[in-house]
């Protein structure tokens, strides 16, 4: 049994014109990818040196020891202190 519709075949021209608008569509499509490929791209560049500096400030002031820290005296929990106006 024949499906029945009362959509008509588009013309030529109405083809040729969806045609269009879809590579139109993955053109821009294309380039917006494009663009953030190179976005991506020199955010890379400027970023591993910045990362190289951070990376050897950090050993620098390891190996200085500028970053070393006295041990903070041992607590003795024999004795808690109560809070003053606590009975």
């Amino acid at each position: 049994m024949a499906v029945l519709s009362i959509r008509r075949n588009k013309s030529k021209k109405q083809r040729a014109l969806d045609a269009a608008g879809t590579a139109a569509s993955a053109a821009g499509k294309f380039l917006k990818a494009r663009i953030a490929w190179l976005a991506g791209k020199k955010a890379a560049k400027v970023a591993a040196p910045a990362v190289a500096v951070g990376t050897v400030a950090v050993v620098a002031k390891k190996r200085s020891g500028g970053g070393h820290q006295e041990d903070p005296p041992a607590q003795n929990n024999a004795y808690t202190p109560t809070p003053a106006g606590v009975a």
